[in-house]
């Protein structure tokens, strides 16, 4: 495991993070009101000299916002990120971001979340890989950044661990992932970001979840 400087948590998800072998429905504790990528949205074109991924249909679901890493505004757009009815684990839609370029880096985040200071959360996704290689130590990422306020985000450090599809294709069938998470004193929001980095292939992500399961370790009294 390598600690990078930075002010956010990442996980490549693999290797450290719990699999999960029951495949048991979405929690209905989850804070996230559209978690399942179940109703989508048209977004307008982004603004004058900014990049941004290829839509279908020039849709993100809702709560939700693309971005792409890697890219000129007038240069070649590698990422697309479109909902799919067809490959998904629950409901109607799955979220899929495919990548032709190698050097680019595709991510559908979430805007916000409020959260509780000093309460444990479990977060959760289900996700599915197929023909996935990756470059300069890319991968599945998902990210989480805390902070007590708009623009402010106070995570000190970046943990990052080794991404290893379950197939050394690159191409596996849907899996759970799950780690927890303690906010400390200050912690008011989260975001988190789904990404596919530095990597060609199509990931699909379903049922993204933050559960709060109780009172962290370093609340007050403990």
């Amino acid at each position: 495991m390598k600690i990078i400087p930075a002010i956010t948590s990442l996980f490549v998800l693999g290797v450290g993070i719990t699999a999960l072998a029951d495949p048991s429905g979405p929690d209905k504790r989850n804070i996230l009101p559209n978690g399942g990528f179940e109703t989508w949205t048209p977004l307008p074109d982004p603004p004058a000299g900014k990049a941004r991924p290829h839509l279908e249909e020039e849709k993100m679901p809702n709560g939700f916002t693309p971005s792409i890493e890697g890219a000129e505004p007038d240069g070649e757009i590698g990422i697309t990120i479109s909902p799919d009815s067809t490959i998904k684990h629950e409901g109607n839609y799955s979220v899929r971001i495919e990548s032709t370029h190698g050097e680019q880096v595709g991510a559908v985040s979430l805007r916000e979340v409020e959260v509780e200071p000093h309460t444990r959360y479990r977060v959760k996704v289900w996700m599915r890989g197929e023909g996935i290689s990756s470059f300069a130590g890319g991968g599945v990422v998902l990210w989480t950044h805390f902070g007590p306020e708009e623009g402010y985000w106070s995570s000190p450090t970046s943990v990052r661990q080794n991404y290893k599809p379950t197939t050394s294709s690159g191409t596996f069938d849907w899996a759970p992932y799950e780690f927890t998470l303690e906010t400390g004193a200050d912690t008011r929001r989260l975001r988190v970001i789904l990404q596919l980095r530095r990597a060609t292939g199509t990931v699909w992500f379903d049922q993204l979840e933050i559960i709060p399961e109780g009172e962290a370790d370093n609340a007050p009294g403990f």
